[in-house]
């Protein structure tokens, strides 16, 4: 005769499989005798079969009686992953983030139609468990009774004949149902029976006591509360499952991607702090505070790296090394419009190379290049007076005059020079 539950061939007296929206199942079985399971097994109901893995921390033996702890797929998604960033300017998918972990952590995962999708150019994975990384990118996820990890939305569908509504509690939404089939009832069966209004099994404890099998079930009568109760109290205690990437952390500059391709500009960069759990960062976008600011960034030097909303997904510079640091001071720095660049337009005096060795006036084919003593001097307007000593010094006095595209022929220079300063 064969048993109606087993464990890996050893006969159970009872078992209790809690199944919640999100997550993977967990079923606590009582076996006859001393018993020592480990690592993967079959959990067999009926005609349930459960595929798990046994979780030693919850499992032993007392008195001829044992109990074992069983835990949906390999029980790897609350295994410790190191952090890792991904770029790709060709965009990164749901799916290659996702089954990067289920691999690391002995899992097999699969994404259901419509579920995959783009989540950009960038995503920073923390050290962390790794089913923290369902919630990070805003993914459902449950594990199947075949140990399957799926990415996707649970189906709801009619409850099956021969489900019997024992008793439905209205306050709490509890309904006790008997059935001889323990797969009669799964999250996401709608009872209808004995009901004014049908309900939506969200979360369920499925009871085996001999052969005798009853289910506990937490209801809601609508999709939008997809959510069991144990997923609404987690939430509710933890509040911001993304609290870490609403924070600013420090990055060295490794390098800068050269060039004018796409992802020219961008920062390769290593974290500071290792105990911050982040990754170094490959490619990653700056945005300086303001339009048309751009400079090259001194190996070595600081940047602070935040992610904009809390998404890990998203990464950009924001603060660079201040004054008196190791590489404040850029190796070049750009300031651009797309059509006028006012340099002090109120002030009484405009410097322009205090100290330099060359200075260039006007880009184009033909610039105005001035070099040694002649680059050392200040911008002279139209209209500007200039005060000469007395007597005149016998070297000549440099003074920058950009030509003015709009005076007549004739003016030398092509006319005097009109700053817009």
């Amino acid at each position: 005769m064969t048993e109606f539950l087993t464990l890996s061939g050893r006969k159970g007296t009872s078992v209790v499989v809690r199944v919640t929206s999100t997550g993977p199942w967990v079923a606590d079985v009582d076996l006859e005798g001393d018993v020592a399971l480990t690592g993967a097994v079959e959990l067999r109901i009926g005609p349930l079969t459960l595929v798990g893995t046994v979780d030693p921390e919850f499992s032993g033996a007392f008195q001829k009686r044992s109990r074992c702890r069983v835990v949906a797929g390999a029980n790897g998604w609350r295994t410790t992953v190191a952090e890792l960033h991904y770029h790709n300017d060709a965009e990164i998918n749901l799916s290659q983030v996702l089954g990067d972990a289920a691999s690391l952590v002995g899992e097999t995962l699969t994404v259901q139609a419509g579920a995959d999708r783009s989540i950009g150019i960038d995503c920073a994975r923390e050290l962390g468990a790794a089913a923290d990384l369902f919630d990070q990118l805003g993914a459902s996820w449950w594990v199947g009774y075949d140990g399957v990890t799926v990415v996707g939305t649970r189906p709801v569908a009619d409850a099956a004949a021969g489900v019997e509504l024992l008793t439905f509690d209205p306050l709490e939404r509890v309904a006790t149902v008997a059935a001889d089939d323990p797969r009669a009832v799964t999250v996401g069966t709608r009872l209808k029976s004995r009901l004014d209004t049908p309900m939506i099994v969200r979360e369920l404890e499925l009871t085996v006591q001999g052969a005798a099998v009853r289910f506990t079930c937490w209801c809601s009568d609508d999709d939008a509360s997809a959510l069991g109760r144990l997923e609404r109290g987690l939430r509710a205690l933890t509040r911001d499952t993304r609290r870490r990437y609403s924070n600013i952390y420090r990055y060295r500059v490794v390098d800068t991607i050269a060039g004018d391709g796409p992802g020219s500009g961008r920062l390769l960069l290593q974290a500071v702090r290792k105990g911050a759990g982040l990754p170094n960062m490959i490619a990653v976008s700056i945005w300086p505070g303001m339009a048309g600011l751009s400079a090259g960034h001194v190996p070595g030097s600081i940047v602070l790296v935040a992610f904009v909303e809390g998404d890990l997904t998203l990464p950009v510079v924001v603060h660079f090394s201040p004054k008196g640091e190791p590489g404040a001071l850029p190796t070049s720095s750009t300031v651009d419009a797309s059509d006028v660049v006012k340099v002090g337009p109120t002030t009484d005096e405009v410097v322009i190379g205090d100290n330099a060795s060359r200075v260039e006036v006007a880009g184009g084919p033909d610039p105005l290049v001035l070099t040694g003593a002649q680059a050392v001097g200040r911008v002279v307007r139209y209209g500007d007076f200039l005060y000469l000593p007395s007597p005149l010094p016998s070297t000549p006095i440099p003074v920058i005059a950009a030509p003015n595209p709009g005076d007549p022929p004739g003016w030398p220079l092509g006319g005097p020079s009109k700053v817009s300063a």
